[in-house]
């Protein structure tokens, strides 16, 4: 199936194996709906996977195919990219990484520039019928704070570090987690990705790797070093958004 789905605020064409739907999503988004009307409230599903994996195509992807398909519950694409800390404040805070002091904003996108609070706090906020969403902006490379609305009563949410084994990772999925989803993918795969995306930004071919060296390498590695059992678990295949059932 071929269609035009709206990414980061973006317009992205993309395909997805008939097989793929027929074996995978469709009987993924069956038992999602099923897990709702079995809890009787409103579910968040986790999907989780390193970066520049295609979560956020695949949850897109989702709520498309849920809005498409007779009997099915409707999903919402929401992303945990609008809870990273705000551009100003990563601006003016420092990490340790490496035994050297680092500003966040050098690192951005690793799981100490999220506001795990706040996330929490919004994670709460979906169990009332109606809430607000960030967003992050690719254009401002900002958070946009209240954004979106959200209104379906299945939330899919994408993001780096959902499934992180170690805290406060582990606590936000053992309290707000009803359906987990991992990504796992080729790191050489990934790599080329990132840096392609970093020259398509600005970048020189030489600072595109540097960056993903200094900043996203350690991102991917952690990613893929160790995760939460998830529900279902797939091989990804961000190329040809294909994927192999690991559980």
């Amino acid at each position: 199936m071929d269609i035009t789905l709206k990414i980061n605020g973006f317009p992205v064409t993309a395909a997805f194996p008939d097989s793929d739907i027929r074996l995978i999503w469709l009987p993924l988004l069956k038992t999602l709906s099923q897990l709702y009307h079995t809890r009787k409230r409103r579910i968040a599903v986790f999907l989780a996977g390193p970066p520049a994996a295609g979560k956020s195509t695949a949850a897109s992807f989702l709520e498309y195919l849920s809005l498409n398909t007779p009997d099915l519950e409707p999903v919402q694409a929401l992303c945990m990219d609008g809870f990273h800390f705000p551009q100003k404040y990563l601006l003016s805070h420092t990490l340790l990484r490496d035994n050297r002091t680092v500003s966040m904003a050098s690192v951005k996108g690793c799981p100490q520039t999220y506001d795990t609070d706040e996330f929490k706090r919004y994670l709460c906020m979906l169990k009332e019928t109606k809430c607000r969403w960030p967003d992050y902006d690719r254009t401002l490379h900002d958070v946009i704070a209240d954004r979106l609305e959200v209104e379906q009563n299945i939330v899919l949410i994408d993001g780096n570090w959902l499934l992180l084994p170690f805290e406060p990772w582990r606590s936000i999925a053992d309290e707000f987690c009803d359906y987990s989803i991992f990504f796992s993918t080729d790191e050489q795969l990934l790599r080329d990705r990132l840096i392609k995306r970093k020259i398509s930004g600005g970048l020189t071919p030489q600072e595109a790797a540097d960056f993903y060296r200094d900043s996203d390498e350690p991102n991917v590695k952690l990613a893929l070093a160790g995760h939460r059992k998830a529900d279902l678990e797939l091989l990804w295949d961000p190329a040809d958004n294909s994927a192999k059932r690991l559980t």
